[in-house]
C-alpha cells in the first residue's frame, strides 16, 4: 500500500472518530459543547450591544426539544472526505432596552452602522 493510501485511510478513521466523539454521543457532552458555542455567540452579542438572555434561553430550549438534550451542532464526513459541521439554533436578537438605547450607548450604534443594519440610528 502506498503512503498516500495509508494517509487517506488514517485520515478517514480519524474523521470517523472525531464525528463519534462530538456531543451527539451523550447529553453531558452536549451541555459542555453547547455552552462553548454560546460563549462565542454571547461574546459577539455583548460586544455589539445586543441582549444575550433571549438568545441563550432560546438556544438551550432548542437543544432540549424532543425530550433529550442534544448538541446545537452536528458533524459529518463530507463527500470530499473532509469534516463538515452544521450549527442550527434560534437567534432572537434584540437591543438591550430597545431602540432608544442605541442613542445612549455609542458602541451599539457603531456596531449596527458597521453591519449596515437598517435600524441603526447613526
Amino acid at each position: 500500500m502506498s503512503s498516500g493510501a495509508r494517509v487517506g485511510r488514517l485520515r478517514a478513521r480519524l474523521l470517523e472518530r472525531i464525528v463519534k466523539a462530538f456531543a451527539e454521543a451523550d447529553p453531558y457532552r452536549a451541555v459542555t459543547h453547547n455552552k462553548g458555542i454560546m460563549n462565542g455567540v454571547s461574546a459577539v452579542l455583548l460586544a455589539t450591544g445586543f441582549d444575550t438572555w433571549a438568545v441563550e434561553e432560546g438556544a438551550h430550549a432548542c437543544a432540549s426539544l424532543g425530550g433529550a438534550y442534544r448538541p446545537l451542532s452536528t458533524w459529518r464526513r463530507g463527500a470530499d472526505g473532509g469534516l463538515v459541521g452544521r450549527l442550527e439554533m434560534p437567534l432572537s436578537v434584540g437591543t438591550v432596552g430597545g431602540a432608544s438605547t442605541l442613542t445612549l450607548w455609542p458602541g451599539s450604534t457603531s456596531s449596527c452602522l458597521t453591519w449596515g443594519a437598517p435600524w441603526s440610528l447613526g
